[in-house]
């Protein structure tokens, strides 16, 4: 495992005048798509800092739904950073055994979904 196992898709998001839909993840999306076992989401204050957080088995697939958020991933003394959220939809797949954290960096709270592979 590294972290060139780490997997971003960049996301459409559809906008008219009455809003906008955006597509997350399909289960017939074979790059993506490692199964399911729930979808939470987690709300980030401004400046806040969550984690650092590591599954051993769970793979977690990410999307920031509102705001504006800085993934942090780390695995054997390396670390990549991802932006994400309004203006830059995409969709992260972190593997287990990788490290991560996030951090919002926008003015109001930030939201972000987690579609992982393993009940919590």
């Amino acid at each position: 495992m590294s972290l060139a196992d780490v997997l971003i898709k960049e996301l459409k998001e559809f906008s008219n005048e009455q809003g906008s839909v955006q597509h997350m993840l399909r289960a017939d999306d074979p790059e993506f798509y490692r199964g399911f076992g729930e979808i939470y989401f987690s709300t980030i204050n401004p400046s806040v800092i969550k984690g650092w957080h590591c599954h051993r088995d769970q793979i977690s697939v990410l999307s920031c739904v509102h705001g504006s958020v800085l993934l942090v991933l780390h695995h054997a003394g390396k670390f990549r950073e991802v932006q994400f959220g309004d203006g830059q939809r995409r969709l992260v797949l972190i593997p287990a055994g990788i490290d991560y954290a996030w951090q919002n960096r926008g003015p109001e709270p930030a939201i972000l979904a987690n579609c992982s592979t393993h009940v919590y």
